[in-house]
């Protein structure tokens, strides 16, 4: 569920490691996606594996719009 404790906390963590200092992170962007395909696997017994990628898409999804809605982005030449 996105409204777990446990999803809230990987959503503040991503958010924080992969838009530090308002600079995305695309080099991150990775070894996020693993850790957190690891960490929802582990967390949903008795899920399909189409649910867990659901998941882990709308996790990532959701931490990318909230760091794209919270920069500022200037003019791109």
């Amino acid at each position: 569920r996105l409204n777990s404790g446990a999803s809230q906390s990987r959503f503040c963590s991503a958010a924080s490691s992969l838009a530090s200092g308002w600079v995305l992170n695309v080099g991150a962007l990775q070894s996020f996606v693993s850790n957190l395909i690891g960490q929802v696997s582990s967390t949903s017994a008795g899920a399909s594996q189409s649910e867990e990628v659901i998941h882990v898409l709308l996790e990532l999804v959701a931490t990318l719009i909230h760091i794209f809605s919270t920069s500022n982005i200037g003019q791109i030449d």
